[in-house]
């Protein structure tokens, strides 16, 4: 199972990460931003079934989305 994040492209990305709701980093994510590119791709295959975090760092603050993996 893969999913996109979008983000947007006026601000500059520091980290994005995706956290379990006990707060451990599952993946850094912050490898796959490139410049000028909205959409990270994300391969969740081996990720177990459950509710996760996406955790986006900017110098504007941080942005969270809960997600959901069946």
């Amino acid at each position: 199972q893969n999913f996109t994040i979008m983000l947007n492209d006026q601000i500059e990305v520091q980290s994005v990460s995706l956290v379990d709701l006990q707060g451990k980093i599952i993946m850094d994510l912050t490898n796959l931003v490139v410049a000028g590119n909205q959409k990270v791709e994300v391969n969740a295959s081996n990720l177990a079934s459950g509710v996760y975090v996406v955790s986006v760092l900017s110098a504007e603050g941080v942005g969270i989305q809960k997600i959901v993996i069946q």
